[in-house]
């Protein structure tokens, strides 16, 4: 009885692989990854997660100050592992591109304002700016999963959303920046 339940779930397993690799397996997963844009950036002003968001001396961050600007938006959270894995590239983006116009953004999404300052604080990582998110922006955005980056050209407009994060990403996407940067 044992061993014809365990032949059973060998085949029931078998069966599940193989479905799942002729499904899914013969996708090649693409470098850029990401869906088009075409929409305008939605309006926002959210408070800056930095020391003064804890003592009252909060600033804000707006669609306004992106104005004229390219930008990467970037959806993260302390608990998703590609988030923290993104921000490192990210953050050379902006040292490399920022003097020509490049603002990188993130945006704290789901998670505690405290447990994310303190994760950028331990990690080193104050310079990744980050604004408090809201589902609202989130939606808006048409921002889902995490991680969820926006590329935004100098008219505001959002050009890809880039889902996921995988480091074979980083050429197309410094590329991509590279161009809207050097369009003026």
């Amino acid at each position: 009885m044992i061993g014809r339940l365990l032949r059973i779930m060998a085949l029931v397993a078998i069966g599940s692989a193989a479905l799942w690799a002729a499904t899914f397996g013969s996708f090649e997963q693409e470098i850029r990854q990401s869906v088009a844009g075409g929409y305008p950036l939605p309006d926002f002003r959210l408070p800056e997660l930095d020391q003064g968001y804890f003592n009252g001396d909060t600033l804000f961050i707006g669609s306004e100050d992106l104005e004229g600007k390219v930008a990467l938006i970037a959806w993260w959270a302390t608990w998703c592992g590609p988030c923290i894995d993104e921000q490192p590239s990210l953050l050379a983006l902006q040292e490399e591109f920022g003097e020509a116009g490049l603002v990188v953004l993130g945006v704290l999404h789901r998670d505690s304002p405290e447990r994310a300052w303190r994760w950028l604080q331990e990690h080193d990582r104050t310079t990744f700016r980050t604004v408090v998110g809201t589902p609202t922006l989130a939606r808006e955005a048409r921002v889902g999963g995490l991680p969820n980056t926006v590329l935004v050209d100098r008219a505001g407009t959002v050009t890809e959303l880039f889902l996921g994060y995988w480091p074979e990403r980083d050429a197309y996407l410094r590329a991509a920046v590279e161009r809207l940067v050097e369009s003026r």
